[in-house]
């Protein structure tokens, strides 16, 4: 169960979009739509351990290859706290089954900033923290 701290337990918005954004983020996207790039402004800064892409295309581009080498993958929520009315951490762990079979379970951390007084809310910059070494050592593997 996810603690959504302070005022960010009083939002149903943003509490919602969290747990959609990462169901979203947990289903391989199709060659044709992918609803993920719909939770982000058309110019969004999305940064993952040492990768960085900015916009809608790249960010396509980055979550079809991130699917090529895994075939299941599910986002734990742990907190989710705000730093600025339009801001937030969170913390939690992803558990990835790549295509040959192994499981990885990693802990994450994230910084999620939304475009001001969006309606419905968009991402404007989200960076992932984690450790990506045990992720390379199995992608390298296969």
């Amino acid at each position: 169960m996810t603690n959504f701290a302070g005022a960010v337990g009083q939002s149903p918005t943003l509490k919602q979009f969290i747990i959609d954004f990462y169901l979203i983020s947990d289903t391989k996207p199709s060659e044709e739509y992918d609803p993920y790039l719909e939770r982000f402004t058309g110019n969004a800064l999305l940064i993952m351990g040492s990768s960085k892409v900015e916009g809608h295309e790249a960010i396509r581009t980055m979550r079809q290859n991130m699917w090529s080498k895994i075939v299941k993958r599910h986002h734990v929520v742990k907190n989710v706290s705000a730093i600025k009315s339009n801001q937030y951490l969170l913390n939690g762990y992803i558990e990835y089954t790549f295509v040959n079979g192994q499981v990885l379970v990693t802990d994450f951390a994230g910084h999620m900033e939304f475009e001001p007084d969006s309606t419905p809310l968009k991402i404007l910059f989200y960076q992932v923290y984690m450790d990506t070494s045990p992720t390379k050592e199995i992608i390298n593997g296969l």
